[in-house]
């Protein structure tokens, strides 16, 4: 998926359940009728795996979403609707962004603030004055219904969509902060980094491992 990096589980906390992320619900329907058929929290808004999400179960999970409910590889039209709180931990502007395939509504503290529907991948951001220690409700329902999207199979993408953001700086992540004060402190630190943009039917791991080594004096430990 294209855009900007997804909004990180740190500063995401679900409407209902425990944990960091936003709180899912999916439908086997478009219109969001009924109940749900699978309910839970998750880490962030950042899927389209397509025909790949058949291959978590072997150790390849292209994308740090959860896997897509086994329900959902067959259905034509699903609806999902996140909630939770956005909770910046620095005040700044930050771009809020969607990219999607479908159709998808944000809303922050009930107001509607993006609106997407598009039978190709496009992205829509827009910028707000957010305040650290503040909760922000956050609100996006999505309807996966471009022509061919869904179910998911190996020629289609399936549910695509990713909840990103552009902080005013990397301390607006607290994940981020926190690995740096670690490795700070640390004589190694070993990094995983991943851009997730494996493709659907070539499922491989993206990530990559890197020493960072920090040495007193300024040099490598060895040299």
């Amino acid at each position: 998926m294209p855009g900007e990096q997804p909004v990180p589980s740190g500063v995401l906390q679900p409407s209902t359940g425990d944990g960091d992320g936003l709180w899912a619900e999916w439908f086997t329907n478009s219109d969001f009728s009924g109940d749900p058929h699978t309910s839970r929290v998750e880490d962030q808004v950042n899927w389209g795996q397509g025909f790949a999400a058949l291959f978590e179960g072997f150790g390849c999970d292209p994308s740090p979403a959860p896997k897509l409910p086994d329900t959902f590889l067959g259905t034509p039209n699903p609806s999902i609707r996140w909630t939770g709180t956005l909770n910046p931990a620095e005040s700044g502007s930050y771009q809020l962004g969607l990219t999607v395939l479908g159709q998808v509504t944000l809303w922050v503290d009930d107001q509607e603030v993006l609106t997407a529907n598009g039978d190709t991948i496009q992205t829509v951001a827009a910028d707000l004055e957010l305040t650290a220690g503040q909760s922000y409700d956050i609100r996006i329902d999505y309807v996966a219904d471009a022509p061919n999207q869904c179910p998911a199979t190996s020629s289609s993408i399936g549910p695509a969509i990713r909840l990103s953001w552009v902080p005013p700086s990397g301390q607006a992540s607290p994940q981020i902060q926190e690995a740096v004060e670690a490795a700070a402190t640390a004589d190694v630190a070993v990094i995983i980094a991943s851009d997730y943009t494996s493709l659907p039917l070539r499922p491989r791991p993206v990530g990559h491992v890197v020493r960072v080594h920090r040495a007193r004096g300024g040099r490598p430990p060895g040299t």
